[in-house]
């Protein structure tokens, strides 16, 4: 019977390797599957087969799984030269991609969280997703994960109830199925039987039954699982450390960020720690081999052997004259040589509870641990604000996703004398303003003053004198003089004009003589009297408009304070009220007050200060936040 095939999974078709021997196969839980067959040297099949080669191994007829060659060894040391095939199963080429920088999920559904990781192959999608028996919500958080199998691997390994991944590489892409095993017993082992021999180790020196979990960081930025667990940062288990003795153990594992996800991988290894780990390795008989050999065939005609199908996973019942009916489940199968010795099996069967897989250690080992460690720091916020009970201070300050825990959140308050300050302001533009005012009215007023009087006044003034008088003019020249006129001596000619008819006519006549220099007296008589004075005022209003035009106000330079103080402050933080009487506060722990998430964790994202006075204020704040930062994003610049 052909036990090896070279296969083409994309394209279907596969090709017999005649030729192979020492076909081995061994099924580990949790882990990949391992295989190896030789070749003669000389096969012609050598040469096709290469690193990363698809290979299908059977067990008679039935299919075990595909596999890839990752090692190949050619030995000449004999007379009959060999090329011995080394191989893990189809899902190893899941770790030929990798999980660049930090990737961090957030209570995803099972199925989402595995998704993810299959997302991250390079350019072939080789795996999908099929069947998923679980919906948990845990938090995962990877970083610079070598392979995608260790992350794949990490997402049910502390669900606390046992799993299984199956592989169906029949079809292609190939698609892997997270399935709950079950429970039901399927198969038999016993003495006299199928059994042939076996070993028991009981594993004493792991036993653990009070466990102090610690995830990621250092000193007092360590994840543990106090808040958790009402302040106390260890699991115990009272049974086991009554039948035994109390076994501490502190266990530290930097893969963890979040505190459920440490919690509740804590109880599942104390589940798995408890007991003394005990093993079975036993080597049996495979009786469907047995059965199914030609000379068997007629005696065994009809009858179900399924009670001798040891397969991996199922539950069988074992049954020993020592220890009565043990129910363990398989958690390694393996064939040394199917080919040659088909019937011979060997098996190894546990009771290590779910989240005991020592491969869990293995990776811890084998994976570099890449995770920056992190550091404390201080962030301050230090201001002053003017406020009174109309106009309360309302501060925001933000807390970082970046942020791991926070250590210390502190707030001081100190409370002055409100200040102003005063300066120019550009007034309106011009305006008008216009009102009306009564003015009384309507009355009649009446005075008698005194003129003085009963005196005579008298001067004398100059006449200026030395002057003459013109006597007569001449209207036109053409009229003539009157006929009177015409008889007088002609006193001046200096002015005269000579008329149309030869006459001289003089423009005007005057005096001969001057007046010469002379005064005149004046006297006046002023008799004593009074006047009467009558005044009627009837009634009547003013109009009054006055316009300010557009100007501005000089600066007046200083710091003005209010005379009084407030004689309370109220403070929110968050909307939470502090009770506070006092106008001041020293180290106020805001903690309690921020806001958090379901699981009592203060929220990442911004947070409210509120400061109310009851009287115009100033109030000098600071709040200082102490914490612990990892350096998972960003870039350098």
């Amino acid at each position: 019977m052909i036990s090896v095939y070279l296969s083409s999974p994309q394209e279907g078709t596969k090709m017999p390797i005649k030729n192979a021997f020492n076909v081995s196969y061994e099924m580990n839980a949790k882990e990949l599957f391992t295989a190896s067959f030789s070749l003669p040297a000389n096969d012609r099949l050598v040469d096709r087969l290469k690193n990363f080669s698809f290979i299908e191994i059977y067990d008679g007829d039935k299919r075990i799984e595909l596999f890839m060659i990752v090692k190949v060894t050619e030995d000449f040391s004999s007379d009959v030269p060999t090329v011995k095939y080394e191989l893990f199963d189809a899902l190893y080429i899941l770790n030929l991609s990798v999980m660049n920088d930090y990737h961090q999920l957030t209570n995803p559904s099972t199925r989402e969280a595995l998704n993810y990781v299959l997302n991250q192959q390079y350019q072939t999608d080789w795996w999908v997703l099929g069947e998923c028996d679980f919906s948990r919500g845990f938090s995962y958080a990877w970083e610079n994960e070598n392979g995608l199998l260790d992350p794949l691997f990490s997402i049910p390994h502390d669900f606390g109830e046992d799993y299984e991944f199956v592989r169906d590489t029949t079809q292609f892409p190939f698609v892997l199925h997270l399935k709950k095993p079950s429970n039901a017993v399927k198969a038999r082992i016993r003495e006299g039987y199928n059994l042939k021999n076996f070993t028991v180790e009981r594993e004493g020196k792991n036993l653990v039954n009070a466990i102090i979990p610690k995830g990621n960081a250092e000193g007092v930025n360590t994840v543990d699982i106090k808040r958790l667990n009402n302040g106390t940062p260890y699991l115990l288990d009272y049974q086991s450390m009554n039948e035994y003795l109390p076994a501490w153990y502190i266990w530290k594992d930097e893969r963890y960020t979040i505190e459920e996800n440490l919690y509740d991988a804590a109880r599942a290894k104390l589940n798995a720690w408890k007991q003394p780990k005990v093993t079975w390795n036993i080597s049996a008989v495979d009786l469907t081999k047995v059965i199914n050999r030609p000379e068997n065939l007629k005696a065994n005609k009809g009858k179900i052997a399924r009670v001798n199908d040891l397969n991996y996973m199922d539950v069988v019942v074992v049954e020993l004259e020592k220890y009565g009916e043990i129910q363990l489940r398989i958690t390694k199968r393996a064939k040394s040589d199917v080919t040659g010795s088909p019937q011979d099996i060997q098996l190894q069967l546990t009771n290590e509870e779910p989240g005991g897989s020592q491969a869990d250690y293995k990776r811890q080992q084998e994976i570099a641990k890449m995770t920056a460690m992190g550091a404390q720091s201080v962030i301050p916020f230090v201001f002053d604000r003017e406020a009174d009970e109309n106009h309360p201070v309302e501060f925001k300050f933000f807390v970082f996703d970046e942020v791991v825990n926070v250590n210390s959140a502190m707030l001081w308050v100190n409370t002055t004398r409100f200040r102003a300050t005063s300066k120019a302001n550009k007034s309106v533009d011009t305006v008008v303003q216009t009102a009306t005012s009564s003015a009384g009215g309507g009355t009649v007023s009446s005075s008698t003053t005194s003129a003085g009087g009963g005196s005579v006044q008298s001067s004398t003034s100059s006449a200026g004198g030395d002057h003459r008088h013109v006597m007569f003019r001449k209207f036109s020249e053409s009229e003539e003089y009157p006929s009177s006129a015409k008889r007088y001596d002609i006193y001046s000619y200096q002015n005269a004009t000579i008329n149309v008819a030869g006459w001289v006519v003089p423009s005007q006549i005057i005096t001969e003589g001057s007046s010469g220099n002379h005064s005149h007296s004046v006297s006046i008589n002023i008799p004593a009297h009074s006047h009467s004075v009558s005044m009627n005022i009837p009634s009547h209003t003013h109009q009054v408009s006055i316009t300010i035009p557009g100007h501005t106000h000089d600066i007046i330079y200083g710091i003005f304070e209010y005379s009084n103080t407030p004689k309370k402050l109220e403070v929110w933080i968050d909307g939470n009220k502090v009770n506070s009487d006092s106008t001041s506060i020293d180290q106020l722990d805001m903690r309690p007050y921020m806001r958090k998430d379901s699981s009592g964790k203060i929220t990442r994202g911004y947070h409210t200060l509120k400061i109310k006075p009851s009287d115009l204020a100033r109030l000098e704040i600071q709040i200082m936040l102490i914490v612990f930062v990892k350096s998972r994003i960003g870039e350098k610049l």
